[in-house]
C-alpha cells in the first residue's frame, strides 16, 4: 500500500468521524427544530381559529338567508348540518393541540363541542343584531351603523 491511498483512507475516516460527531457538538440545531415545531403548531392554531370564524360566519349568513326566505327548508337543514359538522371538527382539532388543556376526543366532548358551537353562533347573532341598522332600500342587503354605501350594490345610504 502506498502513502497516497493511506492518506485517502485516513482523510475519509476523519471526515466520517467529524460528520458523526457533529450533532454532539451543536445542540442548538435540535433546539431550533423544536422551536420551528412550536411555531408550526402556533400557525396551525391560527389557521384553525380563522377557519372557525369563517364557518361561524357562514352558518350565521345561512341562518339569515333562511330567515329571509332565500333558502328552501330542505337545503337549509342539509347545508347547516354540513357547516355545523365542519365547525365541530375544527373545534375538536383546536382541542387536540398540545397546550389547549384537553387531550383526545370522545362522544361527551363531541356534545360539548356542539353546545359550544351553538353558543358561539348565538353570541355572534347577538353581536351582529346590535350592529345592524336596517336594509339597503335598493337591494335589501343588511346594513350596519358604520356603512355609508351598500356593500352589494354601492347605493349611497
Amino acid at each position: 500500500m502506498d502513502i497516497g491511498s493511506l492518506l485517502l483512507v485516513l482523510s475519509l475516516a476523519l471526515l466520517t468521524t467529524a460528520f458523526l460527531l457533529k450533532p454532539l457538538f451543536s445542540p442548538s440545531e435540535d433546539l431550533e427544530f423544536y422551536k420551528d415545531r412550536a411555531e408550526g403548531e402556533e400557525q396551525r392554531r391560527q389557521a384553525l381559529l380563522v377557519e372557525r370564524e369563517r364557518l361561524l360566519s357562514a352558518i350565521q349568513e345561512l341562518d339569515f338567508d333562511q330567515a329571509l326566505g332565500k333558502v328552501p327548508a330542505q337545503e337549509y337543514t342539509a347545508q347547516r348540518e354540513v357547516l355545523r359538522l365542519q365547525a365541530a371538527g375544527v373545534l375538536r382539532m383546536l382541542d387536540t393541540l398540545p397546550d389547549s388543556g384537553k387531550s383526545g376526543s370522545s362522544s361527551v366532548e363531541a356534545d360539548v363541542s356542539d353546545d359550544a358551537l351553538e353558543n358561539l353562533i348565538a353570541a355572534r347573532r347577538r353581536a351582529r343584531a346590535e350592529k345592524a341598522t336596517g336594509f339597503c332600500p335598493r337591494c335589501g342587503t343588511p346594513m350596519q351603523k358604520s356603512d355609508r354605501y351598500c356593500a352589494r350594490c354601492g347605493n349611497p345610504l
